[in-house]
């Protein structure tokens, strides 16, 4: 049997999250690739306790290790604020697993946050008669958002955490290469309205899921005229962070073994990368890194504010009045049965950003600041548990 680890590299991508109904554009996931999904224990208190941008780090930090340690092979992936979910192919497993345990450990001992790792085999998947299928949208030609239907995340998610073995496996952990990683953007205030978290799941059991999703996107665009109007992160708030607890939280993540001297040095390096950034920004120089004039054109770019993993996951930015809008529709939707869905509100947008090369090749990941995506997932599980208790009573 040929090798299909190039299966994702070579898929067919989207233009727009409008055409998750169409399969033509999916792929399903050949039976020789994995599915990992993390997520950090307790995620709620931690942001609860004001952890959020740590839990963030971290989760960011899971698609950096993996991608570091893959190198030129790609693989699916999206980034869920507590966590990360990641596709890859069994032969690149051992290696994977080994670089998230000990991320595992590095969470544990400078942030006091349990990364939990597990991973589930798709043919396992296949087994209990369900199925992944795969496309991604290109937001330039440095990043494509990986998307996914079909149901099959959300059994391996149910499988994984129902097999203790699968999830406590010891693994042999080296160190995570983090290179790349990085926050040193201020959180982004928009001109006005606020930043909304969203996370809507179709449940219904009268609407076809392409329907579901439909509406919920067709009501969107009519709110904003157009869906460009909702991107959370304007060029114009775009700025460098003077704040040493940004750069401390950024020292802890990428120093391994985290020794003083080691901090040190790291943490006097993005003091001088960010007052040169501001100089080279501001003076629209090129170096032989970038045109610094536009990095802050590709940044939002490759900003992944809108994604679809079996279900809407989004950070827009919306008037106050428009949300309101929002959350009345959804909830009439939910209370007929068609959805469950989570909101958090909040005046900012948090960047977490993966560097691979300054010159458009790079990646940020945005969540509403103070718990986001975390926290909006709460009170979609919430719901979720009022439509099972419903359907026993």
């Amino acid at each position: 049997m040929p090798s299909t680890i190039n299966f994702y590299s070579e898929l067919p991508y989207i233009q727009n999250l409008d055409e998750i109904s169409d399969n033509s554009k999916f792929g399903e996931l050949p039976e020789d690739w994995v599915i990992i999904i993390t997520d950090i224990k307790g995620s709620t208190t931690a942001i609860e306790n004001g952890k959020y941008r740590e839990v963030n780090m971290i989760g960011a930090a899971v698609i950096a290790a993996v991608k570091n340690c893959l190198d030129s092979y790609d693989f699916p992936f999206v980034f869920g604020g507590d966590g990360a979910t990641l596709i890859v192919h069994k032969d690149t497993l051992d290696d994977v697993l080994s670089v998230l345990y000990g991320l595992k450990d590095h969470s544990s001992e400078v942030y006091g946050l349990e990364l939990r790792v597990g991973y589930i085999h798709y043919e396992e998947v296949l087994k209990a008669g369900s199925v992944v299928l795969v496309s991604k949208i290109k937001y330039s030609d440095f990043f494509f958002q990986a998307v996914f239907k079909g149901g099959g995340l959300e059994i391996a998610e149910k499988l994984i955490k129902s097999n203790s073995l699968i999830m406590s496996r010891l693994e042999r952990p080296s160190t995570a290469n983090l290179t790349g990683l990085e926050c040193r953007w201020e959180d982004v205030k928009p001109p006005s309205g606020e930043i909304v978290a969203l996370l809507v799941k179709a449940v219904s059991g009268t609407l076809l899921e392409g329907e579901v999703y439909g509406k919920v996107l067709l009501f969107l665009e009519e709110l904003e005229n157009k869906q460009g109007e909702f991107h959370p992160i304007a060029d114009a708030k775009l700025k460098l962070t003077l704040s040493l607890n940004r750069y401390i939280n950024e020292t802890k993540a990428r120093v391994m073994p985290p020794t003083l001297l080691k901090k040190i040095v790291y943490f006097l390096n993005i003091i001088f990368a960010v007052f040169a950034g501001k100089i080279l920004m501001a003076l629209n120089i090129s170096t032989n890194q970038t045109n610094w004039g536009e990095y802050k054109k590709y940044l939002q770019i490759n900003t992944d504010y809108q994604k679809f993993d079996e279900m809407l996951r989004m950070v827009i930015n919306l008037k106050k009045e428009s949300r309101i809008k929002l959350e009345s529709f959804l909830d009439d939707l939910y209370k007929k049965g068609h959805i469950v869905y989570g909101i958090h509100i909040s005046e900012k947008a948090l960047l977490t950003c993966l560097v691979s090369k300054y010159e458009k090749d790079h990646i940020h990941f945005v969540d509403a600041a103070g718990g986001g995506y975390a926290l909006a997932a709460s009170k979609m599980k919430a719901q979720i548990k009022t439509i099972d208790l419903n359907s026993i009573l």
